[in-house]
């Protein structure tokens, strides 16, 4: 398939294209519609007949089920789950500006292998617009910095000859520790680092759960996750991820590349990005998103 790149010119899909997965809170099966739109119209999501905006406003961050925190789109009630693992890659893997995301459940589905599979259609699929892209510049250099249990979050943006990305992560499970991913952000470059790398369940008790609960019930999935849609980790003191070990993708170095989308998902609000460099190391959802709005309220970066 022939990569689209991040042109002067805004881009859509031909036409409607339809996918299904499972909801990862509840293990039901849904399924998600994509839908051309117009120009400057942006990535919109729908559900039960209302839209929410993709935009920095709308981002929250809620609690799901008690379990653990997350990310959400949030707009006049009406709540989005699992954004941040779709946004990505309609903005930087399909190079789509503008789409109408119906959702069946308000959850983005969640299946092995989705980005690859939505890059798959949606890239044949794409239909150059007439309407000028925007693009976003950073000049000079700024770092943002926080602490967290000791590993302080940090977020530097500086200038650079192309639009990169750094992302390092360093988590106390052996099975992940310390991975670092760097690359220039493309559409070519997103099929081949980044679409396979799958979510990791880093809260060591719901992991164990969850393994323990499929190999008691024999089930297929529990709230939606399973060996193959997500990487396992069943202790903290483990070498190696519950999945079977030929299963775990890009050499072992997998969470960190699904951790280079997450950060991409808080970049993709924006639009596209020309000559800046981003840094993210060890750095979560709350962070990532609120941060990088903080730098534009500043007026840190320049319309291109």
């Amino acid at each position: 398939m022939g990569m689209p790149y991040f042109g002067q010119r805004q881009g859509t899909i031909k036409d409607s294209v339809d996918f299904s997965g499972i909801n990862v809170f509840s293990g039901k099966k849904n399924v998600m519609v994509l839908h051309p739109a117009k120009p400057d119209e942006g990535i919109v999501f729908r559900y039960q007949g209302k839209d929410v905006r993709f935009v920095p406003e709308n981002v929250k961050f809620p609690n799901v089920a008690g379990l653990y925190s997350t990310v959400a789109l949030i707009q006049d009630g009406v709540k989005i789950s699992l954004f941040e693992h779709l946004v990505p890659t309609l903005r930087f893997g399909a190079s789509l500006d503008n789409v109408i995301v119906e959702l069946s459940d308000g959850v983005c589905p969640t299946f092995d292998m989705a980005d690859a599979e939505y890059l798959g259609n949606l890239i044949e699929k794409r239909k150059v617009q007439d309407a000028r892209r925007r693009f976003w510049k950073f000049s000079g250099k700024v770092s943002e910095q926080k602490s967290r249990v000791g590993k302080p979050d940090n977020i530097i943006v500086e200038s650079d000859e192309s639009f990169r990305l750094s992302c390092f992560v360093d988590y106390a499970v052996r099975s992940i520790s310390k991975q670092m991913y760097e690359s220039e952000v493309t559409s070519k470059n997103f099929v081949t680092d980044l679409a396979a790398a799958r979510p990791f369940a880093g809260e060591k008790i719901i992991a164990r759960w969850v393994v323990n609960a499929c190999k008691r019930f024999g089930r297929d999935h529990v709230l939606g996750i399973n060996e193959r849609n997500y990487l396992l980790i069943s202790s903290q003191d483990s070498m190696e991820f519950s999945n079977p070990q030929s299963k775990v993708r890009y050499d072992g170095k997998e969470p960190v590349r699904h951790k280079s989308k997450d950060v991409l998902a808080a970049l993709a609000g924006y639009g596209f990005f020309k000559n800046t460099k981003f840094t993210f190391d060890k750095t979560g959802h709350r962070f990532d998103f609120t941060t990088i709005q903080q730098f534009f309220d500043e007026g840190l970066f320049e319309r291109v």
